[in-house]
């Protein structure tokens, strides 16, 4: 599981790592309001555009943490 996770897109997984840990300091619609946030940042990375042009594509993203 961690090597598919070290392969995956970086910023995606560390906003959602840095999430899931504020989470529990944190009232629901809060944590929802910093999640929907985090969501709107990982649109704008090459990796999210790479993430679905490999999905159309129909072959393995290849992630750069960008």
């Amino acid at each position: 599981m961690a090597a598919g996770l070290a392969g995956g897109p970086r910023v995606a997984i560390k906003l959602t790592k840095k999430l899931l840990n504020q989470s529990f300091s944190y009232k629901l619609e809060e944590t929802m309001e910093m999640e929907a946030f985090a969501q709107s940042l990982c649109l704008q990375t090459e990796d999210h555009k790479e993430g679905v042009q490999a999905f159309l594509d129909k072959r393995k993203p290849n992630f750069k943490g960008r």
